[in-house]
């Protein structure tokens, strides 16, 4: 077998330090045969472990907690607010602008209302479901300045 360059060593290292595959992948990946893997993990043990550390490092993972924690997920969208409420704005207000252009497609005009729904019930504006009547009781509303007897 041919002998390997130092970048394609360094490759390989970086390849099972961070566990790009299975040794049968990475085997058929770099064309090498599942002993000589055995062996050179076993000769570049510590290059390894160095790399897998740089690695999980760089991506802010922890290599001794691994419970996952709200940091680890501060970087997703669905895990801000305001992020979720700026992703619902931008595709409501395309919505509405194929409404109201594009004339009045009954499609459209339900994924805008759900758009708007879930907007509602992100800012907590809308009941849980469930909430209200339950086995013949009810929620009384009271709220100040409306007189909804009038209203009736």
């Amino acid at each position: 077998m041919a002998r390997m360059s130092d970048a394609d060593r360094q490759i390989l290292i970086n390849a099972i330090g961070t566990r790009e595959g299975t040794a049968q992948e990475l085997s058929e990946r770099y064309g090498r045969s599942l002993s000589f893997l055995r062996s050179f993990v076993k000769n570049h043990k510590a290059e390894i472990e160095e790399a897998k550390e740089r690695y999980t490092q760089d991506n802010g993972q922890s290599t001794t907690n691994t419970e996952p924690t709200p940091i680890d997920f501060e970087h997703l969208w669905i895990a801000n607010k305001t992020a979720r409420l700026e992703k619902l704005q931008t595709i409501a207000d395309k919505l509405y602008i194929d409404c109201t252009e594009g004339g009045f497609d009954a499609a459209s005009l339900r994924e805008f209302r759900s758009y708007c729904a879930a907007a509602a019930n992100e800012l907590g504006q809308l009941l849980n479901r469930g909430s209200g009547d339950v086995d013949g009781e009810t929620l009384n509303v009271d709220i100040q300045g409306v007189d909804f007897e009038r209203l009736r």
